[in-house]
C-alpha cells in the first residue's frame, strides 16, 4: 500500500485507466452534492491555492503490452467524486470552448474515457462524454454559445443516435430519471467560471490516493479509512468478483435475473433481517448459508480452519475469494456453480419469509412454522441447514424438514428448547 498526494493532473493523465467495477452501485449524488461541488470549484479558482477533496483508493490492475494505457487502476473508493469531476469538466470545456484540452486529459489515446463506468452508469456516461463540441460553418469550435444555446445543443445531440456508437435502445431511454445526465445539465446551467478555470483547477485540486497492490484486502482497508460511509454488502462484492465485462450474458442469467429481476426481487433481496444484535441484508445471509453448505461437503476436501473461517460474517467475502479460487480458471465448473447459487436462491426465496410476524396465521404449516422461529426468536442460525433440507428432502412432504429441525443440536446453543420449537411447530404461538 502506498499513499500519495496527487493533483487531477496526474489522476487524469491522459494514459492511465481508472475502471469502475463493472457491476458497481449505481451513481446516486443529487444537487446538494453538486452544488457543493461547484462552490467548491469557485474558491479554488478565486484562491488559486491547493484544495483537498479527499482520499481516494485504487487497486493496480494489470496492463497488456498491446494496450493502449501505461496503468490501469480498480476503484475502491472514490466512484461518486471521480464521475461528478469528469462531467463538470466536460460541462466546462464546452462552456469556455475547450474541449480538446478535455480530450487529451479525461480521454486515452483510442478515445474512449479514462474513467471507465459500471454497467449502470456506462451508455448516459459515455454518450455525454463524447458529445463534440459546437462548431462555426468553418469547422472552428463555436466557444461564443450562451449557456442556454448549449444546454439546447447537448439535448439535441444526445437525443441524435448518430453520434454514439452504442445502438439508441441498448440501455433504454438515458433521459429517464438518470442522475449522471441530471448532473451534467446541471453544471451546464450554472457553471460561470472564468477563462482560466481549467488550467487552475486541474493543478490545484488535490486527492490523497491510496494505492493498493493485488494482493491487498481492499474492503478492511476501505472500512477503516470511510467508516463513516456506506459499507458495500458481501452480495456487492461477489457480483463484482464473480463477473467482469466480458461475462455480461452470465451475468443476466446467474445474477440479474435472480435478486435484480424486477422491483419485489430488490425489495426481498435487500431486507435487513435480525441475527441476534447483528443486522444483514437477506441476500448476504443466503450468500453466508450458500457458503455454509458448500463447504460442509465431506468430498469437497476443505481444510477444518477453512470450515470454521466460513462461518463468520465479518470474513465472509474473503472466505469466498478462497472458495472461488478453484474456479477462476475453469469457466464450465465456474457456470456450475453459478447454476447451483440461482437453484439454491430460488429455493430459498421460495422457504423463508420474512414478514411472516406481521401474517395472521391461524393453524401454520411447518415451513410457516420454521418462519416464524426464523422471525419470531432471532435465530438465523438456523438457516444454512433448514435450506440444506429443503434442497435435500425432496420425495416427503414438509414433515421431513420438521423432523430435520427438531433433531437440529443447535438448537440449544440459540437458547430455544426443542419444547419452544414444537409448540410453535404446533401452531401454538404465544
Amino acid at each position: 500500500m502506498n499513499a500519495s498526494k496527487q493533483s487531477l493532473a496526474d489522476i487524469f493523465n491522459g494514459n492511465r485507466r481508472l475502471e469502475i467495477p463493472f457491476f458497481q452501485r449505481s451513481y446516486v449524488w443529487e444537487e446538494p452534492q453538486w452544488e457543493r461541488l461547484l462552490d467548491d470549484m469557485e474558491h479554488v479558482c478565486e484562491t488559486r491555492k491547493p484544495y483537498f477533496l479527499g482520499s481516494l483508493i485504487h487497486k493496480q490492475r494489470p496492463t497488456m503490452t498491446s494496450g493502449t494505457t501505461g496503468d490501469a487502476r480498480s476503484v475502491v473508493d472514490g466512484q461518486q467524486r471521480l464521475t461528478t469531476l469528469s462531467l463538470f469538466f466536460k460541462a466546462l470545456t464546452l462552456l469556455s470552448g475547450e474541449n480538446a484540452h478535455f480530450e487529451r486529459r479525461f480521454k486515452l489515446v483510442d478515445r474512449t474515457p479514462a474513467l471507465l463506468q459500471s454497467e449502470a452508469n456506462r451508455v448516459a456516461f459515455n454518450r455525454i462524454l463524447d458529445i463534440p463540441p459546437p462548431t462555426t460553418t468553418t469547422g472552428a469550435e463555436a466557444s461564443a454559445l450562451s449557456p442556454n444555446e448549449l444546454l439546447r445543443y447537448a439535448r439535441e445531440t444526445l437525443r441524435s443516435a448518430a453520434f454514439s456508437s452504442d445502438a439508441a435502445g441498448a440501455a433504454g431511454n438515458v433521459f429517464e430519471n438518470n442522475n449522471i445526465l441530471r448532473c451534467f445539465l446541471y453544471f451546464l446551467e450554472n457553471l460561470r467560471l472564468g477563462a482560466d478555470a481549467y488550467d487552475t483547477l486541474v493543478s490545484n485540486v488535490f486527492f490523497v490516493v491510496i494505492d493498493l497492490e493485488n494482493d491487498e484486502n481492499e474492503q478492511q482497508i476501505f472500512d477503516t479509512i470511510n467508516s463513516l460511509g456506506v459499507r458495500l454488502t458481501t452480495a456487492e462484492l461477489l457480483r463484482n468478483h464473480l463477473f467482469n465485462r466480458d461475462e455480461i450474458a452470465l451475468y443476466k442469467t446467474y445474477w440479474r435475473d435472480v435478486f435484480e429481476r424486477d422491483d419485489d426481487a430488490r425489495e426481498y433481496w435487500e431486507r435487513e433481517v435480525g441475527s441476534g444484535r447483528l443486522k444483514r441484508t437477506a441476500i448476504d445471509l443466503f450468500f453466508h448459508s450458500f457458503l455454509q453448505i458448500r463447504m460442509s461437503d465431506k468430498t469437497a476436501g476443505i481444510a477444518a480452519d477453512e470450515r470454521r473461517s466460513s462461518r463468520l460474517q465479518e470474513t465472509l467475502f474473503e472466505s469466498y475469494k478462497s472458495f472461488l479460487d478453484g474456479f477462476k480458471n475453469e469457466p464450465a465448473r465456474k457456470e456450475e456453480l453459478l447454476a447451483s447459487v440461482k437453484e439454491y436462491a430460488m429455493d430459498f426465496r421460495n422457504t423463508f419469509d420474512f414478514d411472516i410476524g406481521n401474517k395472521p396465521l391461524v393453524e401454520p404449516t411447518p415451513l410457516q412454522s420454521i418462519n416464524l422461529i426464523v422471525s419470531a426468536l432471532d435465530t438465523t442460525t438456523l438457516v444454512p441447514y433448514v435450506l440444506y433440507l429443503v434442497r435435500t428432502v425432496r420425495d416427503t412432504d414438509d414433515a421431513g424438514i420438521r423432523r430435520g429441525i427438531l433433531s437440529r443440536t443447535q438448537i440449544k446453543r440459540n437458547k430455544t428448547s426443542k419444547n419452544d420449537i414444537r409448540r410453535i411447530l404446533d401452531g401454538k404461538v404465544p
